[in-house]
């Protein structure tokens, strides 16, 4: 195989083997297959409303979930990764100027938070960083023009249905910052992360089942939600 067309060749089998899905739909679904048929576990979120357009080629969807042949190139075994990453490429319009902007959503399912669980997530959050990076590394379209300014930002999203006891002190001096943002009144905030490039400081958003940003009629077992409503507000 010739160097040249190397990149093509390996991200056209990462596409075919369904590891990473281009997003053609305007509606994404995440699931727990571990929580099939548990009542009160969460089961899936759907993710509705999701800005698609020819106009954004980069625009996919990676579900850590499945098991694809794929796997042993991107998630080692027992590897401390996310459950799901939603990448869309958006342009932007603020104070007359155009941005293009890949926002990275780095998206985890729980169906109850304990401390333990807490505490691993600036982890997970940054291993899963370093490894998209290397994956978005190998896709051509980000060579073309019109994504040498574009910028990417990566945000921690967190569905739950339950609260477990969680302490408001933080046992470490290093995990003030994701406790303050647990329980802060909207859980929203931010969080620092380690990954290959160095500390990454990231919007962290966790968003209970009842929360006012879920559709209403979800189930228990299954949360729906806009983009919109996923969307950094801070």
């Amino acid at each position: 195989m010739k160097l040249r067309i190397l990149r093509t060749e390996l991200w056209n089998r990462i596409i075919t083997t369904g590891f990473v899905e281009e997003l053609t739909d305007d509606e994404v679904i995440i699931e727990e297959k571990k929580n099939e048929n548990k009542a009160g576990q969460l089961q899936a979120v759907h993710i509705i409303d999701v800005p698609i357009s020819a106009k954004n080629p980069m625009s996919w969807f990676l579900n850590q979930l499945e098991d694809y042949s794929l796997q042993g190139f991107y998630k080692q075994e027992n590897a401390r990764t996310v459950d799901a990453i939603l990448v869309i490429l958006e342009e932007k319009e603020k104070k007359g100027e155009k941005k293009t902007i890949l926002t990275v959503y780095l998206i985890e399912l729980k169906s109850k938070i304990d401390e333990m669980q807490l505490a691993d997530l600036p982890e997970k959050l940054g291993d899963s960083i370093s490894r998209f990076l290397f994956l978005l590394s190998v896709d051509e379209k980000q060579q073309h023009e019109n994504c040498k300014t574009t910028e990417i930002k990566f945000e921690g999203i967190v569905f739950y249905n339950h609260k477990g006891v969680i302490t408001k002190q933080a046992p470490k001096p290093d995990l003030n910052e994701i406790y303050a943002t647990f329980h802060h009144k909207d859980q929203i905030g931010t969080t620092l992360c380690k990954t290959i490039l160095g500390n990454e400081k990231i919007p962290l958003k966790f968003i209970m089942h009842n929360s006012d940003r879920v559709e209403k009629g979800s189930a228990k077992e299954n949360i729906e939600i806009t983009y919109e409503n996923i969307k950094r507000n801070y």
